[in-house]
């Protein structure tokens, strides 16, 4: 499959999951690392098997 069908992982850049079985139905935008997000979504970050071996995604509160 080609590699704009996968979701990279946000730490190597390799493929994470195959995103074309997500449904993007209505609007949707880019996210910083130029994936697909639904607009109601804030952000979302993936990481692969491996990289998920060595590290986490957190959810932090931002400083103000």
């Amino acid at each position: 499959m080609a590699r704009s069908d996968y979701w990279v992982c946000d730490l190597c850049r390799e493929k994470a999951f195959y995103d074309a079985d997500l449904l993007y139905e209505g609007d949707w935008r880019l996210n910083r690392n130029g994936n697909p997000l639904p607009v109601g979504a804030g952000d979302m970050v993936c990481i692969c098997v491996e990289c998920a071996k060595t590290h986490k995604v957190l959810a932090m509160k931002k400083d103000e």
